[in-house]
């Protein structure tokens, strides 16, 4: 922008111009406090309705299992009696979680995660609404409306709250996201220190979740494309390229391998990445959420590399095949840098553009509130059931091996060996042919690990005399099929879960369940029924 002559001394001037906002300013705390308030507030009320430990994942005790044996016996893998692997996609986290499982390791660490992540959904609320004010004021918006707006719109998702209080990483995630994004901004004013912290929360972004190194190459390419950032790239890339490297020379020379084991068992699959993108495009976006981020791309650079580095994470999230968790998990961080980037848009939306970027903001908020109204955000998981089996287990001589696909709770709590039907922590089964929970059954393997039990996910009643077909899940059908047609396991009992679940226990014939622990036995035989995949 032409800057204004000086006058001369003898000039009569006026009073003088108002002052142009500096690019990198920061905005006065007062006019928008009011606003984050309000948004920590709806954030906190939607935690809430996801109170319940019910809302727990299974899948957050695989590293809470990993983080114990750990700290137990110096190794990071889910099954001490098998080779190390790597079980967990989220290494940071569990790490972490070891610091509330050390000093308390009687205590379910569901506990304590939960509280963690809840403060971590607390703490991207705050950030990013600060983030999106900042930006909206560095070019003449109201630093108040773009808090507001952003505050609001991530408050108001039930899947970012239910996933806060999953025991998940997710929302630790996206607290190292949103930081890094206001370090890479606070770095375009040519200063050190913010562009070497960016650097270190893209180290740990990327040790948090194997997509996090994508994130951090993003950050940097644009870095080294804006002329503020150029120079001293180095002081980003530096602490990141130390912090991935030595990650992947501990995967290396712990499990022989540079990726999770989750990458052999959940190969991409694109369809299911589409239909997982559709889902996320109506109850996260409101279809037509987008428009919001207009003006503040037209206003900035920034603003249009945060959109590309959202579009780039989401495209990935469709290739590897999206999630099957309720909510869009995989999207948290494009679901992050859309409110930013729609609370500027708002905030900065002039003339024609106003009504469009308010009508995108609110269909956002129009999404969030239909997913909710759809059960779509959230679900409830049988864990307290699958703690009861372990002690259950725990307390039956003979009971060395169990095999089953919810391996999280139950592992947790139960202290023997453990044969994962998902393959999530098993590097065999993750290794054979065939999408996720859909691997090639290998029979000589199984029958090789012998499972003292097998607890299998179903949704027949058995207590029911018509009964006559046992639909479980796909992953569950070889092990049921093979004991079929060898014989060697005798069905026990079944579990009822509630709401048209169950669970069915099969031992290994010459173990006997004592019914006092494992309630009234069944009287009928596997070979009654048919399996068939649900």
């Amino acid at each position: 922008m032409p800057t204004r002559p000086s006058p001369a001394p003898s000039e009569s001037v006026g009073p003088p111009p108002p002052a142009t906002p500096s690019p990198l300013a920061t905005p006065e705390p007062r006019p928008y406090r009011w606003a984050l308030l309000v948004a920590l507030l709806l954030a906190t009320l939607r935690m809430y309705e996801f109170s319940s430990p019910d809302f727990a994942i299974d899948d957050a005790w695989i590293s809470f299992r990993i983080a114990r044996n750990w700290l137990e016996a110096g190794k990071l893998t889910f099954d001490l009696t098998q080779p190390p692997v790597e079980g967990m996609t989220n290494f940071l986290w569990t790490l972490l979680s070891a610091l509330w499982i050390a000093p308390m390791p009687e205590v379910d660490p569901i506990f304590a995660a939960r509280a963690v992540g809840g403060l971590c959904h607390l703490g991207t609320v705050g950030v990013a609404a600060w983030l999106a004010a900042r930006l909206a004021h560095s070019q003449g918006g109201s630093a108040r409306t773009a808090a507001l707006v952003t505050g609001v719109l991530l408050a108001a998702s039930g899947s970012m709250a239910f996933h806060a209080l999953s025991g998940l990483e997710t929302s630790l995630y996206t607290l190292l996201f949103v930081l890094a994004m206001e370090r890479a901004l606070a770095a375009r004013s040519g200063r050190g220190g913010p562009a070497l912290a960016c650097g270190v929360l893209l180290g740990l972004l990327g040790m948090t979740r194997p997509e996090g190194v994508l994130t951090g190459l993003l950050f940097l390419g644009l870095m080294a494309l804006w002329p503020e950032t150029r120079r001293g790239l180095w002081r980003t890339a530096l602490p990141f390229a130390l912090l991935i490297g030595g990650l992947e020379l501990y995967r290396w020379r712990t499990y022989g391998a540079l990726v999770p084991n989750t990458y052999h068992a959940k190969p991409p699959d694109p369809t299911d990445g589409w239909n997982y993108f559709q889902s996320y495009a109506l109850y996260g976006l409101g279809l037509v959420g987008p428009v919001a981020l207009v003006p503040a791309l037209r206003r900035g650079a920034f603003a249009r590399g945060m959109a590309l580095v959202a579009l780039v994470l989401a495209a990935g999230t469709i290739w590897s095949g999206g999630d099957w968790m309720p909510g869009y998990r995989r999207f948290t961080l494009t679901m992050a840098a859309v409110a930013v980037l729609a609370g500027a848009g708002v905030a900065l939306a002039r003339g024609a553009w106003r009504i469009p970027a308010v009508a995108g903001a609110v269909a956002v908020l129009a999404g969030h509130l239909g997913a909710s109204l759809m059960l779509q955000d959230a679900g409830l998981y049988p864990t307290r059931a699958l703690a009861s089996l372990a002690f259950a287990a725990n307390a039956t001589p003979g009971v060395r091996t169990v095999a089953l696909t919810d391996i999280g709770r139950f592992g947790y709590f139960y202290s023997g060996s453990i044969l994962d039907l998902a393959g999530l922590t098993d590097a065999h089964i993750a290794r054979q042919a065939g999408s996720h929970m859909r691997k090639e059954w290998d029979e000589a393997y199984f029958l090789s690990r012998r499972p003292d039990l097998l607890i299998v996910d179903s949704t027949s009643d058995l207590s029911r005399p018509e009964t006559r077909e046992l639909r479980v899940h796909w992953v569950e059908t070889g092990a049921l099929q093979s004991i079929q047609r060898r014989g060697g396991y005798h069905l026990v009992t079944s579990l009822d879960l509630q709401g048209g679940k169950y669970l069915l226990i099969l031992a290994r014939d010459g173990l006997e369940l004592p019914e006092d622990v494992w309630g009234p036995r069944t009287h009928r035989t596997l070979s009654e029924f048919s399996i068939r995949a649900m």
